[in-house]
């Protein structure tokens, strides 16, 4: 699942690859991607998914990407980090017509998954 709603996010551009010849950069997120005339909306998409779009597109293919500014996630007012709720209200904020309920459930567990890990972590700081 992609809870984003913001892409399928480019962890690397391999070097010699046609990517890497391209304007794409690691940490762009793949929004779309258009061949003969169709496009696939990819803002909800898992990775296999979009492996899958592009396996079967025909050249040439167009990639519309999207570039740059924070996730909701990596907001953070004193340096704590945020709730669960907060970063729900900022996503609804920042995405909130591009949710759906099942959309949504997903990004909520992503984020606890992430505060989960975020207070994991500080426990074992603090006992280090």
């Amino acid at each position: 699942q992609n809870p984003s709603g913001r892409g399928t996010l480019v962890n690397e551009v391999v070097n010699g690859s046609a990517a890497s010849t391209s304007k794409i950069r690691a940490g762009d997120f793949i929004v779309s991607i258009s061949s003969s005339g169709r496009t696939a909306d990819c803002a909800w998409l898992s990775l296999a998914q979009v492996k899958e779009v592009i396996m079967q597109a025909k050249c040439p293919v167009r990639l519309q990407l999207r570039r740059g500014g924070p996730e909701p996630w990596m907001l953070s007012r004193d340096g704590s980090g945020l709730s669960v709720e907060q970063m729900m209200d900022e996503a609804s904020r920042r995405y909130g017509r591009l949710l759906e309920e099942e959309q949504e459930e997903a990004l909520r567990a992503a984020f606890a998954a992430l505060k989960e890990t975020e207070m994991r972590k500080a426990n074992q700081e603090a006992v280090a």
